[in-house]
């Protein structure tokens, strides 16, 4: 399936393409999910939110 949607794409290095852009974006996708669940920790305290570990997804 996925072999079958990049080819909708006229790029030769596409799949390089992608995973340079993640590489770039990755710092501020761990920034905003730092952020996200320190506030989420001030709000709900450690009986819900785990400062080292994911976000439950229910409080999302």
């Amino acid at each position: 399936t996925g072999d079958y949607w990049r080819s909708w794409y006229d790029s030769p290095t596409f799949k390089e393409d992608l995973e340079s852009l993640f590489k770039q974006l990755e710092p501020l996708y761990q920034n905003l999910h730092a952020f996200v669940r320190r506030k989420l920790y001030d709000y709900y305290g450690s009986k819900y939110i785990n400062l080292k570990g994911p976000i439950p997804a229910h409080l999302l």
